[in-house]
């Protein structure tokens, strides 16, 4: 089990601002913080052309961060000291209950099978978000920076904000776009519509306001909450409302998948230096968990597919239905294993 920090009250100074980080400045506020994707963006916004479907390294960038991100999460599960005989039901029962549905809905694919990937396409951006909060507060412990209740909650909204905006102003279309289209045909009803476009104006200011006005409130508080918290939530607000939906569909899924694929190694392999039994090197413990990791996630996203196609199932609908339930797995696995069997705090707020 990792040890917790007990939090405290950070000094107001340079240190305080930049914040415990698990590597170097450098390395967390480009690759956990997410920086290393602004360049992309202002390259995506000045040249039209780059698209998700036009990106030739697009298998690269999947095999290596999505594929090994995906994976990662249900490795963790199983490689955490202690997890499997205390989450019987995220071990054991989530499975068998995923590749059902799955299977299910492969049969189905209009009854059920739309459905699917709608509430995949609608739950996304809200596990960005959550994602956003959850390291943000991680590096909030690491600083030895106390957030009560209440500031916890205002903070959560600020990080729903993408999220609430990206609902509203999903693209239209039919069942599978998700997102309000899930459940309105705004086609149908034009005003509602205009009400929309509005909100989403309003939630982009807020998204980038709101952030800074709370850092400013903790301030005043004596509480100086690291700058990484503030460009995680300025990185996620930057892909939902500088780009196409379907831009920032793709973009963020990559940039998200390189946040979760260090800040898990980084996790297991300091697990793994604490066991008393441990042999290996920290470099054998990032490696052999990558590896595991982009392995799985070649089989799911791959063979698996090809498994329903073998049975004589439509390889389309057994491509969308098994990366529908692949997401909304590792959505529901994230939950368990970023939190203690006590769940109180963030175990990643540990050395």
């Amino acid at each position: 089990m990792a040890t917790q920090i007990t939090p405290t009250s950070a000094p107001r100074d340079w240190s305080a601002l930049i914040g415990r980080c698990y590597m170097n400045p450098i390395l967390d506020y480009s690759l956990i913080g997410a920086a290393i994707s602004i360049p992309f963006v202002i390259w995506v916004l000045l040249d039209p052309s780059i698209t998700p479907q036009t990106f030739r390294t697009k298998v690269i960038v999947f095999l290596f961060f999505n594929y090994a991100h995906f994976a990662a999460s249900t490795v963790r599960l199983y490689t955490k000291p202690g997890e499997i005989p205390s989450r019987t039901w995220a071990t054991i029962w989530l499975p068998l209950i995923a590749i059902l549905i799955t299977t299910v809905c492969i049969a189905y694919p209009k009854v059920l099978g739309d459905h699917l990937w709608a509430l995949y396409i609608t739950w996304s951006p809200y596990h960005y978000a959550a994602q956003a909060y959850g390291l943000a507060l991680m590096y909030c412990y690491r600083s030895g920076v106390f957030l009560d209740r209440s500031e916890k909650r205002m903070f959560w909204m600020i990080c729903m904000l993408p999220f609430i905006r990206a609902i509203l102003v999903a693209r239209e279309g039919g069942i599978r776009e998700g997102g309000i289209n899930w459940f309105v045909d705004l086609n149908q009803y034009p005003v509602v519509g205009d009400y929309i476009e509005i909100a989403g104006i309003v939630l982009a200011v807020l998204i980038f306001t709101l952030p800074i006005i709370c850092f400013f409130r903790f301030r005043d508080k004596g509480k100086t909450l690291p700058l990484i918290c503030w460009l995680l939530l300025a990185m996620n607000g930057l892909w939902w409302v500088t780009l196409s939906y379907d831009d920032a569909w793709f973009w963020a899924s990559i940039f998200h998948s390189l946040q979760y694929i260090v800040i898990v190694v980084i996790v297991h392999t300091n697990d793994m230096m604490k066991q008393p039994n441990n042999t290996k090197g920290k470099l054998f413990h990032v490696m052999w968990f990558y590896a595991l990791s982009m392995m799985l996630g070649m089989f799911l996203f791959i063979g698996w597919p090809w498994v329903y196609f073998a049975c004589g199932f439509s390889m389309e609908y057994s491509i969308l239905m098994t990366v529908a339930t692949i997401n909304i797995h590792h959505f529901m696995v994230d939950g368990y294993i970023w939190r203690s069997k006590k769940k109180t705090k963030p175990i990643a707020a540990a050395t």
